[in-house]
């Protein structure tokens, strides 16, 4: 979190993050987040309820603040919170239906699946064995399959879809290979027919790029059952293809799909095995909520001897970019030039042709007819042409081994998940691979695309699309993971408080009652709260570490996190000890639902969230019994008199009497579910 990043509260709406502030509050100091909003109002928020605030994701495009005091923003907030309602009770009645469903049993011929299995060129990792062994589990249950397979640019979605695949045809079911472009599609094609040779399967394509002869005559044959594994784009839905015996259906990236695409998807998907594949990461947040609706399994480790793609961010230099290429093809490899835009290609390949002049390239893009697109693809994957000059079309699909150099021109122009996927073409290999995002000498950057540059640039770890989700409101987003179109809600609310609301939705409806946190109590006790600059001198590593205790809620976490710190940094200041009890009290607040806590010289006062307190009758039971402890004032807020020597007996005391109330309030919930 940066000085001028837009972060959301929770109760507050969207504001501009201005750093942290020191307040002095009854001769003690308390930190704070500064927060501005619209007229330059200030809202200062302790570190303990840093649990409020989040991300907003997105500085390029214009955003208003919020008016501090407005309802404008709890109106927003509960129009999407509603929306988000109505999309979780969907995905849990449609999850709640296949569970009733018989689904196909498709159970592997041990010999045949073992001399498949043993064909694939790569050791598997241990996540891709997991995936596997769930797939495998499913398609055996007896149940229709609902898997999501996430995993980074190359790191073997493919080979889990073929194992499926394969155990699908080789117990007389079809299956659809659907892919978003044509490129993904001819590409897949390619490696089913190479890593299904020998085992007698009938694979075939379609695509816009066939012709209508070749095209009847697959309908005809997928009719008669002869085909058994069909791989395509949404050119498949032009006509209405009448399958013998369909039994899975594999998606790769089903958010790039249109809303047309996927409504025609639903209702193929009503009692089939389903297996989607997907490079964008799911927060974890979601993971849990999900579970129940949509089975996950999540592919984080690399391959075996595989390394991660240097990347450079460069200003555009003859030298450099001839000695890149060079370099590549000296040691037998290839090159990819990619610009967005069509009318530069040429003069790029002018400019190539000048300083290489005796190394072949060739142009792709999308005007281009299939015909001129497979011969050029074709001379690529040949090694035929040195370097392919292309527009983004080549993010997703072009799988070469041999071409481990991409040169981006002109990257700004490009969405940071886009350059992510464009920079995922090199690197398939064991071979080290380079990326260089090139910018022209006179190009000047915004602050802000300048940063996202960087991000990509110093992104040096394997199966780092994971962690770029949290960089950027760019990378695709979660929504449409779970069937929503998401982008409209996002900019409403933010990505990260869009996500919470996701997860509240689907686990609210999962237990039919409210789990709602969007409040945080107000406790005025009287002690420091900070974490001393000499302590941990670094600004940001402070930030996280308020961050990471204003989410803990329970006194286990508390107990491991001054462990860590007092191993990390040395004997935990009092002023951070005080920050951990505050947390502990402001948890029990929330359980008894207190609104407020205020110490005096002669007691504490504690204020009830809407005057209310499930176990009322047993409030007033423990009033009666401890009057010269306890009483409540004519406003309903209840007082506990007590006079102390010193600040621990106090937390103490306070924490001792919050418990109580908590208990009482928990025996209640659980009476009344006994009672439901």
């Amino acid at each position: 979190l940066n000085e001028g990043d837009l972060i959301v509260h929770h109760e507050h709406g969207i504001g501009k993050y201005i750093g942290l502030k020191n307040i002095p509050l009854y001769l003690n100091i308390h930190e704070c987040v500064e927060i501005e909003y619209y007229n330059k109002d200030k809202l200062f928020i302790p570190v303990e309820n840093l649990d409020l605030i989040s991300r907003y994701g997105d500085k390029d495009n214009p955003v208003s603040l919020d008016k501090l005091g407005s309802s404008n923003w709890q109106l927003r907030k509960s129009v999407i919170k509603d929306k988000i309602k109505i999309i979780a009770h969907d995905l849990i009645q449609i999850a709640a239906e296949r569970a009733l469903k018989k689904g196909r049993i498709m159970v592997p011929d041990f010999d045949l699946y073992e001399n498949f299995s043993s064909k694939f060129e790569y050791a598997e990792t241990s996540d891709q064995i997991k995936a596997i062994n769930d797939v495998e589990d499913d398609l055996s249950s007896g149940k229709p399959m609902d898997r999501l397979i996430c995993g980074d640019v190359g790191f073997g979605k493919t080979e889990i879809s073929m194992r499926a695949a394969f155990i699908a045809a080789m117990n007389d079911y079809q299956v659809i290979f659907l892919c978003p472009t044509t490129l993904l599609a001819n590409q897949h094609y390619k490696s089913f027919i190479s890593r299904f040779e020998n085992f007698n399967i009938n694979i075939k394509k379609i695509t816009r790029f066939e012709s209508r002869s070749e095209k009847t005559s697959i309908y005809e044959n997928i009719e008669n059952n002869s085909i058994k594994i069909i791989i395509g784009t949404h050119a498949l839905f032009n006509h209405s293809i009448n399958f013998n015996n369909l039994g899975l259906l594999i998606v790769d990236e089903e958010q790039s799909f249109g809303v047309e695409q996927k409504e025609k998807l639903k209702k193929i998907k009503s009692d089939i095995h389903v297996l989607t594949l997907t490079a964008t990461p799911i927060p974890r947040t979601l993971q849990s909520s999900l579970l129940g609706i949509r089975d996950l399994s999540i592919i984080k480790t690399p391959p075996i001897d595989r390394l991660p793609i240097k990347t450079f961010l460069t200003i555009f230099n003859k030298t450099t970019i001839r000695n890149a290429i060079l370099n590549e093809i000296e040691r037998g490899g290839q090159v990819f030039y990619v610009s967005p835009k069509i009318k530069d290609l040429n003069r790029i390949k002018e400019k190539l042709s000048k300083i290489l002049p005796k190394v072949s390239c060739e142009i792709v893009h999308g005007r281009l007819s299939g015909e001129q697109l497979n011969d050029i693809y074709s001379s690529f994957f040949e090694n035929k042409i040195k370097i392919l000059i292309s527009t983004s079309i080549i993010e997703s699909g072009l799988d070469v081994s041999n071409a481990n150099t991409i040169i981006i021109e002109k990257p700004n122009y490009f969405g940071l998940s886009q350059i992510y996927q464009l920079r995922g073409r090199v690197g398939r290999s064991d071979v080290q691979s380079y990326a260089y995002l090139v910018l022209s000498d006179n190009q000047i950057l915004s602050t802000e695309a300048n940063k996202r540059l960087n991000v990509i640039a110093n992104l040096d770890t394997l199966g780092g699309g994971f962690s770029l989700a949290s960089h950027d409101m760019n990378i695709r987003g979660t929504g449409n993971l779970i069937g929503s179109e998401q982008s409209g809600h996002v900019r409403e609310v933010g990505i990260e408080l869009y996500q919470k609301l996701v997860k509240d939705a689907i686990n609210e409806t999962k237990s039919q009652s409210s789990v709602s946190n969007d409040w945080s109590p107000q406790i005025n006790i009287g002690f420091s709260v900070y974490i001393p600059k000499e302590y941990i001198p670094d600004l940001q590593m402070r930030l996280n570490i308020y961050r990471r205790i204003s989410f803990i809620n329970s006194v286990s976490k508390i107990k491991e996190i001054l462990l860590e710190l007092k191993d990390r940094f040395g004997n935990v200041p009092e002023e951070l000890i005080n920050l951990t009890k505050l947390i502990e009290i402001k948890n029990l607040c929330r359980i008894s639902n207190i609104n407020k806590v205020d110490m005096g010289s002669k007691g504490f006062t504690i204020s009830f969230r809407n005057n209310r307190f499930n176990n009322i009758q047993k409030l007033l039971n423990l009033v009666s019994k401890n009057s010269n402890l306890l009483k409540i004032r004519p406003d309903n807020k209840l007082l506990y008199l007590k006079k102390w020597t010193n600040i621990d007996d106090k937390i103490n005391d306070i924490i001792k009497f919050l418990t109580i109330l908590s208990k009482m309030q928990n025996e209640k919930k659980i009476s009344n579910n006994h009672q439901d």
